[in-house]
Order: structure tokens, then sequence, then C-alpha cells
């Protein structure tokens, strides 16, 4: 029996970034209403078996104009790293976690 991603849910998820994108509030904040839709659409396990956790880091440095779904993305990256147990999510906006020294695991 498979767990985790159904053939529909890349497609739900996609469907919730956008929305919550649109209807995001004028200061690019993720609403609970918005969190509850993301946490809805997440998987509750991964589709394979975590043998190591990962490290991610989003960079969501914009200079100028900052989409709005922005934090939507990084929210729902996040908060599937946290329910599958497969990634650790590290957000940032500084340019120097861009380093070699920096990346390193």
């Amino acid at each position: 029996m498979k767990m985790g991603f159904s053939k529909s849910s890349p497609k739900l998820l996609l469907a919730v970034l956008c929305l919550a994108g649109w209807a995001s509030v004028a200061d690019g904040q993720v609403t609970p209403e918005q969190q509850a839709l993301i946490r809805a659409a997440v998987p509750d396990q991964p589709r394979g078996e975590v043998k190591k956790p990962r490290r991610l880091l989003i960079w969501s440095r914009s200079i100028g104009f900052q989409h709005a779904s922005i934090p939507h993305g990084a929210f729902a990256t996040r908060e599937m790293g946290e329910r599958t147990g497969a990634w650790e999510t590290t957000e940032t906006t500084d340019i120097r976690m861009l380093l070699p020294e920096n990346l390193q695991a």
C-alpha cells in the first residue's frame, strides 16, 4: 500500500498556494485561515522512506516588488517538511547564507 501523495495532491497544493497568494493581505503575511487551508493540503507522510532528514534553505530576498505569495510558499514548504520529517527548513533573506561556507552540511 502506497502512502503519501496521491495523484491529485500536487494539484491541490498548487491550487491552495495560488488561492492563498491571490487572497493574501497587503503585508504579505499568511493569515490563520490560509494556514489552515495549506495544512489541509499538505500530506501526512512522505512519499518514500526518509532515511535521513535533509536541510532545505528557502532564500527569498526581493529588491523592489515582493510577490505576496512568497510567504505562503515558504509556509507550505516548512509545513510539509515538518509533517513528513523529510527536511528541516531554514528561511532567510540574508545573501550571506548562499556563501559556500554557509551551505556546507
